[in-house]
């Protein structure tokens, strides 16, 4: 933490976030502050900060339609995963920048729509990563779509089976 606080200028909360998206690595956290990959994920939050009282997920198509959707979904399923986490009164989360939005996500969903929602995400993300010339964007509107079907009244939503 302190030699990436010599590195760059950011919040001990940026930081802190950073390392934990990164495994630990204070090299990759770096990279992650580099170029326009923390203003990404930073555009991220701002578009799931809007779309989830407003139930439009599909308004994160542009977010997450890039060359690097596998770490945007990453970024959006630690968010996911830290908002469970709050359901269940953990303490230690990933993403210790953007407390609101975690907040507003575990207040919004319930555990059982968030666990439905991360078995999706995680599910597109390995597809994106694993098959070579598959349409991203079609994956991840599908993916989006699929959330605000979730999202409905009534619906029964996949069993988890991790």
């Amino acid at each position: 933490m302190t030699w990436l606080s010599r590195e760059v200028t950011m919040s001990q909360d940026a930081l802190l976030a950073a390392l934990r998206l990164s495994a630990g690595s204070p090299g990759a956290a770096l990279a992650l502050f580099q170029g326009d990959n923390w203003q990404a994920r930073e555009t991220l939050c701002q578009a799931l900060a809007y779309s989830v009282p407003s139930g439009d997920w599909y308004s994160l198509l542009a977010a997450l339609n890039h060359e690097q959707a596998p770490a945007r979904l990453h970024w959006l399923a630690t968010l996911l995963m830290d908002a469970l986490k709050r359901h269940h009164g953990a303490a230690q989360v990933t993403n210790v920048d953007v407390p609101g939005l975690v907040a507003e996500l575990a207040n919004h969903l319930s555990p059982s729509r968030l666990q439905a929602i991360l078995g999706d995400v995680c599910h597109i993300r390995e597809q994106l990563m694993s098959v070579t010339g598959i349409n991203r964007e079609l994956l991840i509107t599908d993916l989006l779509l699929r959330i605000e079907h979730y999202l409905q009244p009534g619906v029964v939503l996949p069993v988890p089976h991790l």
